[in-house]
């Protein structure tokens, strides 16, 4: 099995003789700032959202404390609460509370599985005790 062409990096290829750590990724779409006409208010776009998060915790999975390399890919943030869902979603949107940070494949295992890592599960229930008293 070939090995990332980056030094001192032992992961398997993934693409063009770099590992999934090291290949070049699109960074975050820019977007506007849109107006939220129930509010009359300006919202934060999910990007702006997304890198505030980057800017405030460690750069590494909240779940198995693996580093998450390179740019804020939008891959690495998950919500907890996920936006489609019917009841929750909008207020878990844009609350900070609901992002946790983990790497593209423990993002992408978590949507297969959302009961897959205990402390997504923690979150949750934190979060739906939260909104539930929210919506009264």
């Amino acid at each position: 099995m070939k090995e990332c062409n980056e030094e001192g990096c032992s992961y398997p290829v993934f693409s063009k003789g770099k590992c999934k750590y090291h290949m070049k990724r699109k960074p975050l779409k820019r977007g506007n700032i849109k107006l939220v006409s129930k509010r009359k208010t300006p919202s934060i776009n999910m990007r702006e959202f997304f890198l505030s998060i980057w800017n405030k915790r460690p750069h590494k999975s909240e779940v198995t404390g693996k580093l998450l390399h390179g740019e804020p890919l939008s891959t690495y943030f998950h919500h907890v609460i996920e936006k489609s869902d019917i009841l929750y979603g909008e207020l878990g949107k844009f609350d900070e509370n609901n992002i946790i940070l983990l790497s593209g494949e423990e993002h992408e295992l978590v949507h297969k599985d959302m009961y897959l890592y205990e402390e997504v599960n923690k979150r949750r229930e934190k979060l739906l005790r939260k909104y539930e008293k929210e919506r009264g």
